[in-house]
């Protein structure tokens, strides 16, 4: 029988690793064409800003001279680097130019590719390379395919119990999106429960370490004003996007004054209750079984909650647990959690693909505005949508754009007129499955103490 089952599995395993090929190939091609094609201009400008403030001041200076920048460091060193390189080879060719800047983000896309698929095989790899997340950011240029990634690797390393990798990679998410930080309380509790104490002395020294090199020369220049555009810009802003508290601002058609200050200032006390719960429950979990599982349910609990609590409902967030989600719903035993699976799934297409046509797109077609509640402004939707898609090869986005225009725009109007109602439903809709995704780990996964895995 072990000399039948042995070519057997060779074969499984060989085609398996066929259809990995075909994947990456399929992807790559995917990631190619829509990276260099367009970029969300309305976020794009403020990135390029601090390029020329970078070129005119130095470095050090953007949080001190650019009109907006709300990202930690890295993300600031990031674009500026990639951007720089970019007009340095060809500062004429915007499609170029898009995708050298883009090419952190297509590394970090397809390094979560292949360590879902060295843990998951074929099957986590194609869950992740079919969520439409990972797309999206790519597409419109967010930082938080490169905060998902180092997140990820944040993980395997403390489960492996290398703390100082851990804790570099865990500095770097968190230097590229910051609320991410408010993980740390649970992976020094994990090093504590399995008793690992060198570890957690290691991690927070080491996260400490980078975080003060990297922050400390920009903070140095002006404390004010980094503290004011890095915390407290967040802190003040309106609620955005597909937030649950965001819905009084949808349904007053954008009338803020009309808002109560304290729906700014609510979020806040009730998202802390649900965080200290939930440090609570870290902290009485028996690690010494399946502790590392434990810990990958845990984290993804938290950074769901961190979503669907927050008053910015940004589309991006989403990525922030998307790379821990195909590591739950496969499992090894061929009982895949389709709840997980199909929630994971569906969630972006509501978030990103029917949001964009609901609330930016039906106002392209239209030549509309839209209000942005960062801005506390309205934009020229159509003069957004050319400024993000210029130079797109062969004017297929424009000509789509034509197009409806000529054939559809009683549609897109109406859509337009009525867009901010229909917000309300989709980000009931969004929420509804990120509570449920968040519901399926606490009870299954971490009250039942049960591992599907």
């Amino acid at each position: 029988m072990g000399g039948i089952k042995t070519p057997m599995l060779k074969i499984v395993v060989s085609d398996s690793h066929k259809y990995y090929i075909l994947l990456i190939i399929l992807v790559f091609s995917i990631l190619f064409f829509i990276a260099p094609s367009s970029w969300q201009y309305d976020d794009v400008k403020y990135f390029i800003e601090w390029y020329d403030t970078a070129l005119e001041y130095g470095i050090l200076q953007v949080y001190k001279f650019a009109s907006k920048a709300a990202y930690p460091p890295l993300s600031i060193l990031f674009f500026i680097s990639f951007y720089g390189i970019a007009l340095s080879i060809n500062n004429d060719n915007i499609l170029f130019i898009r995708l050298i800047t883009k090419i952190p983000l297509i590394i970090s896309f397809f390094a979560i590719l292949h360590i879902i698929y060295k843990n998951k095989g074929f099957k986590g790899a194609l869950l992740w390379s079919i969520c439409y997340a990972g797309y999206g950011v790519l597409i419109s240029y967010q930082f938080d395919l490169i905060t998902s990634l180092f997140l990820l690797l944040s993980y395997l390393y403390i489960v492996r119990d290398k703390p100082v990798y851990s804790a570099i990679a865990f500095s770097i998410a968190v230097l590229t999106k910051q609320m991410v930080i408010l993980l740390a309380p649970f992976y020094i509790i994990y090093f504590i429960k399995k008793s690992l104490r060198d570890s957690v002395k290691k991690f927070i020294a080491t996260s400490i370490l980078v975080l003060v090199i990297i922050v400390l020369p920009f903070f140095l220049v002006d404390p004010i004003k980094f503290i004011d555009k890095v915390i407290l810009f967040h802190a003040n802003r309106l609620p955005q996007a597909l937030s649950l508290y965001t819905i009084p601002l949808y349904i007053t058609d954008y009338r803020y004054w009309l808002i109560p200050d304290f729906i700014t200032y609510i979020w806040l006390p009730i998202f802390l209750a649900f965080y200290i719960a939930e440090v609570y429950l870290g902290y009485h979990l028996d690690y010494s079984v399946d502790g590392d599982k434990k810990l990958l349910y845990m984290i993804t609990l938290v950074l769901i909650s961190m979503v669907f609590l927050n008053k910015v409902g940004n589309p991006q967030y989403y990525l922030w647990f998307a790379p821990f989600i195909p590591l739950i719903a496969i499992n090894s035993n061929g009982r895949d959690d389709k709840l997980l699976y199909y929630s994971y799934i569906m969630a972006p297409i509501f978030s990103m693909i029917i949001y964009t046509i609901v609330f930016k797109y039906s106002a392209a077609v239209v030549s509309g505005f839209l209000f942005v509640p960062e801005d506390m402004a309205y934009i020229d939707a159509y003069r957004m949508f050319i400024n993000s898609i210029k130079g797109n090869p062969y004017n297929i986005a424009l000509t789509i754009l034509v197009y409806h225009q000529d054939n559809f725009y009683t549609l897109f109007y109406t859509i337009y007129h009525i867009h901010s109602l229909i917000l309300v439903g989709l980000t009931l809709t969004y929420n509804s499955l990120l509570i449920l995704m968040a519901y399926r780990l606490f009870k299954v996964y971490l009250r039942s103490n049960r591992s599907l895995l």
